[in-house]
Parts: C-alpha cells; sequence; structure tokens
C-alpha cells in the first residue's frame, strides 16, 4: 500500500526558509527524491515556528522509503545539509499520498489518539496555534503511523476567504497536538 512520508525539519541559524542554500537544496531534494519515488515533493513551514519545515510526499511502500534513507544519493543529501538543518521526526502515515491534493496551500496534522502522553517538543512545541476552521478543510484523511501508537489526521485547507477574514488572518486558538502549516515552493 502506497503509503505517506511526513518529515519535520529544524533549520539551523542563520539559514531560513528562503536561504540561498536552503532553496537550492530543498529542490534539489525533489528531483533526486521525485525521480526515486514516483512521487512529488511537498514543503511546508510551521506556522509559529518558522524555523520547522516540513516534507510530504509518497512512497509505495515504508520498505521503498527505508532503501533510500540507506542509499548514496540521500546519504550524500544528508551530509550536504549538516549545519543548515537537523532531521527532527521521520512518520510513515498510512495514507495513500496521490489522494492529497498536490496545490494544497495549508495543511494541518493533528494528534487524535495516542498511546500515553505525546512528546510534542519534536513536533513545534507543546502547544500550537490552530488557525484553520473546518468550513475551508477540502480534504482530510486519519490514519495510523507505522512507526508509533496513535492516530493522526492530516487536513488540507483552501486559501479562500471563509466569512469575510482571509484565512491566514482568522482568530487563533491554542489546539495541543495540532501542527499548522503553510506551504512553500523552493
Amino acid at each position: 500500500m502506497p503509503i505517506t512520508e511526513f518529515l519535520s525539519i529544524r533549520l539551523l541559524p542563520p539559514h531560513t526558509v528562503s536561504s540561498l542554500f536552503v532553496v537550492t537544496f530543498l529542490g534539489k531534494v525533489s528531483r533526486l527524491q521525485a525521480a526515486r519515488s514516483g512521487y512529488p515533493v511537498l514543503y511546508f513551514q510551521d506556522t509559529s515556528s518558522p524555523d520547522i519545515l516540513y516534507l510530504v510526499s509518497g512512497w509505495e511502500s515504508k520498505h521503498a522509503h527505508e532503501a533510500w534513507i540507506v542509499g548514496e544519493q540521500n546519504q550524500e543529501l544528508m551530509k550536504e545539509m549538516q549545519g543548515a538543518g537537523e532531521v527532527k521526526e521521520l512518520m510513515h502515515l498510512e495514507i495513500d499520498f496521490s489522494a492529497i491534493p498536490k496545490d494544497a496551500e495549508r495543511m494541518s496534522r493533528e494528534v487524535l489518539v495516542e498511546h500515553g502522553k505525546a512528546d510534542l517538543k519534536g513536533l513545534g512545541g507543546e502547544s500550537n496555534l490552530n488557525i484553520m476552521t473546518d468550513t475551508n478543510c477540502i480534504w482530510e484523511s486519519t490514519a495510523k503511523s507505522l512507526e508509533k501508537e496513535g492516530t493522526y489526521r492530516l487536513r488540507v485547507y483552501s486559501m479562500q476567504e471563509v466569512s469575510g477574514k482571509d484565512v491566514g488572518h482568522s482568530s487563533t486558538k491554542d489546539s495541543d497536538g495540532v501542527l499548522n502549516m503553510v506551504a512553500f515552493h523552493p
């Protein structure tokens, strides 16, 4: 069954999402990984921690992704990334990546059910701001992680106005276990 890779990366100072190295590097990752997996790579930036990036992509299986991880091309990419960023978390979700809208401009990942208390520090903080509303959700799926116990929900949101307000300026509310992301294109 095809799966969805969900990788979080923390950029290290002085690097930002707009740094020439980061833009060039992520473009290279996209080209090489897509050539290997056959799936496009989507990038998102955490809305409350701009130094946290998320790579979301598909693989035919967890095994196929693991073969890429230990392979020469990926190992070279990991060496190249040293000093600019560090991998914080890797999950494989039981979601067929081909079902996710590829023009997504906003996405959220929410912990629905978990075994014990979640360690949310690796997910961008103990509490994140939830700026999306159900009314502009255009796609969602609930799935289990292949690495850890728990159930997660991915949601994709449109950028259209809701109740006369731009989504990016909607009121915020605390929501434990929710990561909110905005797309960017290196």
